[in-house]
């Protein structure tokens, strides 16, 4: 099982831009639709240059804010909450898809796919919102067993990484000035930071919008009454098998 160490969470967010050609209304896109995202780095100490995983080195975990308030609509969380919700976030979104062939050749994914098989489908939406959430929590804690578990890194090596790029960038900018240059200033960014007491504070103080979680949850009951199909799949029901 591996481990995964919480070294800082940053915040940004979502841009979207149209190419110079996309002119007609029907595709140009909103120039300020802005949607803010969560950047969590982690690092795995167990694994070490290995090239083919891609958490090689530092990884970030991104969180839309958007899926924050899906989890607390559908999953029944309470939306204050936000330390459950971000754990039970990290870790159920590493659980792949089951169609996900790949997966099953992995020993680690394979474990944790035969341990969430005989839950029940926690994306029915016929179980009653209380339920969805006890499937989400074994879920997650069927990944906590089989797959990662995530922490925060010891305060001591994440500020020893802050002090240790500070130590570079200084020495750099050093070498530049004797050669009469000055160092590019956007390395300086935050180069005064202290490793916070909690890597994940700045997420879980976020409150989310209890307007929009209701709001998500009433359209996904809408839909659910509706009885209407996945988007963009007239017909579907209407198919015969191939000759």
């Amino acid at each position: 099982m591996l481990i995964g160490q919480i070294y800082e969470t940053q915040a940004s967010y979502t841009s979207r831009y149209s190419a110079p050609d996309r002119i007609h209304p029907a595709l140009l896109r909103s120039q300020d639709d802005t949607h803010p995202l969560w950047g969590v780095s982690m690092h795995f100490p167990q694994i070490r240059e290995d090239e083919s995983d891609p958490r090689n080195g530092d990884h970030w975990e991104i969180v839309p804010h958007v899926l924050l308030e899906y989890y607390a609509a559908t999953y029944d969380f309470d939306h204050d909450d936000m330390p459950v919700l971000v754990d039970t976030l990290l870790h159920h979104q590493q659980i792949p898809d089951p169609w996900d062939t790949l997966a099953w050749q992995q020993p680690a994914l394979d474990a944790l796919q035969k341990a969430v098989a005989d839950l029940p489908d926690h994306l029915d939406p016929r179980m009653p919102y209380r339920e969805r959430r006890e499937v989400v929590l074994a879920r997650t804690e069927a990944a906590k067993t089989h797959l990662l578990t995530v922490e925060s890194a010891p305060i001591e090596d994440r500020q020893g990484a802050l002090d240790w790029r500070r130590a570079v960038l200084e020495h750099t900018a050093d070498e530049i000035r004797s050669r009469g240059g000055e160092l590019d200033s956007r390395y300086l960014l935050g180069i005064d930071d202290v490793a916070p007491a909690d890597p994940l504070e700045v997420l879980t103080s976020a409150p989310l919008d209890l307007r929009r979680v209701q709001a998500i949850r009433a359209r996904d009951e809408w839909h659910a009454r509706a009885g209407g199909q996945p988007p963009r799949t007239f017909g579907m029901n209407r198919l015969l098998p191939p000759a």
